[in-house]
This record gives structure tokens, sequence and C-alpha cells, in this order.
């Protein structure tokens, strides 16, 4: 069936839909005159004790400042995009009033005296910010009798080219205005007459100028009300705004002085005027957008139903291409005849061959045959899927990439009915699991590795105490032998202690005691642990200054014995091994260089990573876990500090920590 379309009525059609030509329901009417009657109030409270002088608050009137340019700005804005609309000339004139007093606000702030230097910025004088608080509370209502006049009698909409020019003509005359009221306080300041002595506001007021503020000001107010009679939103909203600027006067001339209770209230009050306008706007557009959607969604939502349809169709195709590019696996769709109906990034990316949709998928097969290993099974397994004596088929393959072989896992499946619609598409996902056999292979040699490690200690202690039980010995090889269990047990514990430490640490349940102690020192007496273990000669080179640190001694120590341990082990037909201490940049830099066998540059991307091992002979002898180093980098980061190393293949290794030195 076709969506019928209603077309809204006549009536309809000429419901207002702007804040200037909307009438004010009576709850709008009662909240406006509600906020003016709160004004009045306030401000009649203040005024008894209005004169009563208030702590300065340096940073009340740059923030007081802010919000008014804020909030009249955005009321500009709101203006002038209602202005596009419907074009009414009262609605620039009111735009440009407001960005008059917006600007204004910023000569305003910057020859305050007090706020930003003692006597004020711009080559200010002592009359200057008072002048331009004048030009400020004065020009906007003489602005707002503009408007006034302007709804009277030329209340019409201007034409587009008019409207343009306005929309670049009235903002040019709010800023020269301002910048002529600017210039004039500023340079005039000894011309000008004084109105304010000692931020006392009395001559303000017997100068008559004033008054004359007050007078204007009272003249807008008027003639808001009994002109324009709050008949649409707009001017109703606009004239308690227009009381509230009047009662901001009203109470700063007669507070008496800056920083009173009442120059206080009548900043407040400012605040208020300038946020009616602009909030009663963000709440009649939401209630316009609102009216505008319930009115038409009755007369759309059939003629929308298939388009939303296509939509959610689009949607989805969208939703299902994101998520087959964003998936591990390469993914390729075909038809029954073999054409790529869809191919996703990661299919080239792990395959390292492109396909294109409408390209048949034995071509691009072709060029994998010389680089797959068992191709010709995989392609007769993926024959009988097209065939269809198979409904799905799971292969593993080889495939040669870059000098190394990637383990491929091949799945096909024949995609099924829908709505009793046969597709014969077939669907290959293809998933590298390189890394997972890497995995296998590392977590089989782990478990070679910890047997190994396990049972040689094992094997060692089992002998020897079979030997002290079956046999009468010598007291002196007793002891020999108890040592040969004391020291193979004490390497077992080693060994299953740096498991534990590495479980704690994945877990993130390491525990640190933090200290402050003297890095030499803790270095020099690790090192005295070793005298006469190694045939090495170990020389250790300390700088002159002090090295506090703080760290955890135990696990410091701990990472001083891997180090040093690591370079015995490693440089087996070298003389000695240096170990330094020196200062740099704020940290301490621990070094540790042997001359030995030193690692291979395929092997150095690898070195901090938990069970690796080089492959290399010579390091297969020496035995170890592959954890040290691992650790090492783990308790070091802890502490604050980095871990690396130098090595040059067959002349030895440079292993180094920094930790931070403290204040």
């Amino acid at each position: 069936m076709t969506p019928q379309i209603t077309v809204p009525s006549a009536e309809e059609m000429r419901m207002p839909v702007h804040i200037h030509n909307r009438t004010p329901s009576k709850r709008e009417r009662l909240a406006a005159w509600g906020i003016a009657a709160a004004v009045l109030a306030a401000a009649a409270a203040t005024l008894p004790a209005g004169k009563h002088l208030l702590p300065t608050v340096p940073a009340f009137l740059p923030m007081f400042i802010a919000v008014i340019m804020v909030l009249d700005l955005c009321t500009v804005f709101l203006l002038l995009s209602e202005f596009q609309v419907s074009r009414r000339f009262p609605q620039v004139i009111l735009a440009g009033a407001y960005l008059y007093a917006a600007l204004i606000t910023v000569p305003h702030i910057l020859t305050f005296p007090g706020v930003f230097s003692d006597t004020g910025l711009l080559g200010a004088g002592s009359q200057s910010a008072v002048w331009l608080w004048v030009f400020w509370h004065g020009g906007f209502p003489l602005l707002l009798l503009g408007y006034v006049l302007a709804e009277r009698y030329a209340g019409r909409s201007v034409s587009p080219r008019s409207a343009a020019r306005l929309m670049w003509l009235v903002p040019l005359g709010a800023v020269a205005c301002v910048a002529a009221a600017a210039l004039a306080a500023i340079w005039g300041n000894d011309v000008l007459p004084t109105i304010i002595q000692k931020g006392n506001y009395r001559i303000l007021i017997t100068s008559g100028v004033g008054p004359v503020v007050w007078a204007i000001n009272l003249a807008a107010c008027l003639a808001l009300l009994l002109q324009l009679k709050g008949r649409s939103v707009l001017t109703l909203w606009l004239t308690a705004a227009s009381f509230a600027f009047f009662m901001d006067v009203t109470l700063t001339l007669f507070s008496g002085t800056r920083y009173s209770a009442g120059w206080y209230m009548a900043r407040l009050l400012s605040v208020v005027s300038a946020g009616l306008v602009m909030s009663k706007m963000l709440l009649e557009l939401k209630a316009l957008y609102y009216r505008s959607q319930q009115l038409y969604e009755d007369h759309r939502r059939k003629s929308d139903r298939l388009a939303a349809l296509n939509h959610k169709m689009r949607q989805d195709q969208e939703h299902i291409h994101s998520l087959l590019e964003s998936t591990r696996e390469g993914m390729m769709m075909c038809d029954a005849e073999g054409t790529i109906l869809f191919v996703n990034s990661r299919c080239e990316a792990i395959v390292g061959e492109s396909a294109r949709v409408g390209q048949h998928f034995r071509e691009w097969f072709r060029k994998l045959e010389p680089r797959l290993v068992q191709a010709e099974r995989l392609l007769a397994s993926l024959d009988r899927l097209w065939s269809g004596e198979a409904q799905e088929i799971h292969e593993r393959a080889a495939l040669a990439a870059g000098g190394e072989n990637r383990h491929l896992e091949f799945y096909a499946v024949q995609v099924g009915e829908l709505n009793e619609v046969a597709w014969g598409d077939r669907l290959i996902v293809i998933t590298d699991r390189t890394q997972e056999e890497e995995m296998n292979e590392r977590k089989i040699e782990f478990v070679s590795i910890v047997s190994h490690e396990l049972r040689t200690p094992l094997t060692s202690i089992r002998g020897f105490v079979e030997l002290l039980l079956s046999r009468e010995v010598a007291p002196d090889k007793g002891r020999k032998y108890l040592g040969t269990v004391l020291k193979e047990a004490s390497r077992l514990s080693d060994l299953l202690d740096d498991f534990l430490d590495l479980q704690r640490m994945e877990a993130g349940k390491q525990e640190y005691r933090f200290e402050e102690l003297e890095l030499k020192e803790h270095v020099a007496e690790t090192l005295q642990q070793w005298s006469g273990r190694q045939p090495q000669e170990l020389r250790l080179s300390l700088p002159a200054e002090s090295c506090p640190v703080r760290a955890d001694a135990d696990r410091l120590r701990q990472v001083l014995h891997n180090l040093i341990s690591n370079a015995v082990k490693y440089s087996p037909g070298a003389d000695r091994i240096d170990l330094r201490v020196r200062l740099s940049s704020g940290e301490a830099v621990v070094e540790v260089q042997d001359y030995g066998l030193g690692i291979p540059d395929e092997a150095k991307p690898y070195m901090f990573t938990k069970f690796y091992r080089v492959d290399n002979t010579d390091r297969r002898k020496i035995g170890g876990t592959g954890l040290g180093l691992a650790i090492i980098k783990d308790i070091v980061e802890a502490h604050g500090g980095r871990v690396g190393f130098e090595s040059v293949y067959g002349r030895g290794t440079t292993f180094s920590f920094t930790l931070p030195l403290q204040a």
C-alpha cells in the first residue's frame, strides 16, 4: 500500500513559529512579572543597607563581566539567527543593542582600577571606567528605545539582500559605537566632568549624569511596557530584562560607593537582565521544536516508514561492513560461481595478496599456491564445498611470508537459506594462528625448561642425600656433600621465587617496602657478596657525590644479583666485569658490563620477554628460565626507573637501569 501524505491545514500553516510574533500565555506573563517582582523585592531589601561596605573581592568583577559578555553574546547569536529567518528590522536593532552591551564590557573591565592594575589598563584615567559604565548603561536603553520605534513604525520584513547587508552593518555599527565610547572615556579623561572620587558615586548623582542615565533607563522600560505591552514573548521578557537593568542603575546610584552591598546587588541584577531574554529564547526554541515535531509527526509517519526501512537497511549494511572490516579474521564472500562479492582488508593483510570484488576466487588462490604449503589439499576441500559435497570445511596450512611461515586456518561454509530462498553463497574465513602456534611452541619449550631446571637440582640433592644415607663418609666429605645439597636447594628456592615473583607481578600484587637508602653503599654491599664466587674480577666505579634513592632494598638487591649473575654466566672466557654507578639529569644510572658472548641483533627486541632465551648452543649450555630480565624490568619500572642494554655480538653486553634521585 502506498503511504498517503496529509497536507497541513491553513490554520496550522498560520501557526506562529517565531518568538517575536507568538502571544505569551498567562503562565508566561505570570512568570515574567514574578521575576520582575523578585528583582524589585531584592533591590528594595538591599537599599537600606546598600551603602554598607563589604569585603573587596578582586576576582568578582572579572567573573561578573565574563558572565555578562557570554550571556549577551549568546543573545546576539540567537537574535541574529532568528533575524536570518524572519528578516524583521527591529530584531537586528535589538541584536545590535545586545552586541553593544557585550562589547563595551571589555574596555570597562580593562580600565577598571584595581582589577588588572591600580589605575587600569589602556592608559585609563580615574574617570575612564565610570564613564564607560555611563556609556554602557545609557547606550543600551537608548538602543532599546530604537527597537521600540522600529517595532512601531518599521516592523515589516526586509528583502533578503537588505537582510544580508544589515547582518554586517549593525554589528559593525555596534563595534564602532563601542570604540568611540572607549576612546572618549580614555582620551577624554581630563576633559569629561569628574563623576567619581575614590570610588564614591555621590558626584555621579550631583553632576546630573547619573539621573540622566536613570531617566533613560526608566524611559526605555516604560516604552517597552506601554508601547509594546508585552504582546509577544520577546517583548514581554525584554520588558522584564529592561526593568532588571533599570534596577541595576538605581542600586548603583544609591549604593554610595564601589564594593558596597548595593553595588554587589546591582551587578547581580545586571546578570539577571542579561540572561532573561537568552534563557527564554532557548526555552522557546526548545518548545517550538517540540511543537513542530508534534505537528508533522502524524503527517509524515506513513511516508517516512519506507524511508526508515531503507535507512535501517543501509545502516545494517554499513554496520555489517564495519563489523567485517574490524575483525581479526580475513573474510571473503563468493557467489555460487566463485565470483568474489565481498572481501575485507584484513584478508589481504593476512595472506599478502590483494583480492577485488568481481574477481574469481580461483584467480586469487592461484597467486597464493606457490607460497602455500598443502595448497592442493586446501583447494580440493574448497571444490567439495562448491560442488555441494560438503557444507563446511576446516583446514590448516602454512604460508611463506617474509622469510618465515605463517600458520593459517581456513574455514569455509555455504551460507544457508533466508525465508526459504537459497543464497548459494560461500563464506571463506582466514584466521592467522601464527601467534597461537608460537605461544604453543613457547609453552612446550617452557615446560621443557622448567622440567630441566627443576630436575637438575632435585637430582643432585637426591643423589647426595642417598649417598649420605647409604654409606659412612668422612666428615669433611659429608660437609662438602651437604654444601652441595644446600647450594642446589638454594638454586631450587631461587627458581621458585622467580616463578612466584612473576605470578605476583602479573596479578599486580607485588608489594614493595620503599625506604631512603644510599645507592653507592647498597651496590658495594651487594658486590661484596660476590667476592670469590666467580672467576672474573669484579670492578666497581662509584661517583664522588651522594646517591640517595627511594627503593625497596631487597628488590634492588635482587636486580643487582640478577644482572651480576647474568654477566658472570654469559662471559665465561672474560677476565673482568665492570659495575659502574653514575649520575645523570637527576637520576642514578647503574651499569653492569661484561666482555663475553654478546647478544645477536635478531634477539635484542625480545630480551625482556618472559621465558625468552637466545637460541644459541653456547647459551643453552648455560641454562636459565628466561625470567630474570622480565622480573628486573618490572621491579625497575615499579621504582620509577628505566632499564635497557647495549650489546655487540661476540664482544659483550652492558645492562643498565636508572633510579630517580631523592632531593
